[in-house]
């Protein structure tokens, strides 16, 4: 069940893998329908800024029949001792997974390239984008531009 939460909160959130193996019960408030990315305990976010995204409907379908209270969507036998940069590695199943699809080339940050794509694709504006991905220049989200609709804003008047 883990790797099919990774690939999940890939798809679905956009999150970074060190974003996956932290990620906390507590961020996802499914009453709201939002997942409120943060800092907690060792863990940092890359621009050390907490996050808002909307909960992609799919996602609460998969997270909703074994949602807990609190702690770690990903359970973990390694102790946070400082030793491991990831509190819980998924190299070799996530390895596996792609290599039985004939998808070696998919890697934790092709997942969230997808989730970006999907979201230009649909004509999500790129700062919503930018916002929901946690970057801190929009200039980094325009790689995903090329992938827009034709804005019909611009018959707006």
């Amino acid at each position: 069940m883990n790797i099919y939460i990774v690939f999940a909160l890939g798809i679905y959130a956009g999150l970074r893998k060190i974003e996956i193996v932290n990620a906390r019960w507590e961020w996802f408030d499914f009453d709201n329908k939002l997942i409120v990315i943060k800092e907690h305990d060792d863990f940092r976010l890359k621009d050390y800024e907490s996050r808002t995204l909307p909960f992609h409907h799919k996602l609460t379908d998969i997270l909703s029949p074994i949602k807990m209270k609190d702690g770690f969507l990903l359970s973990s036998g390694r102790k946070s001792d400082g030793k491991y940069r990831y509190r819980y590695e998924f190299k070799k199943l996530f390895k596996k997974v792609v290599t039985v699809a004939k998808l070696e080339w998919v890697t934790p940050h092709v997942l969230r390239h997808t989730f970006g794509s999907q979201l230009a694709m649909a004509g999500v504006s790129i700062y919503k984008i930018s916002q929901w991905m946690g970057h801190s220049h929009v200039e980094t989200t325009k790689i995903y531009a090329h992938l827009q609709k034709q804005d019909e804003d611009i018959n707006s008047f």
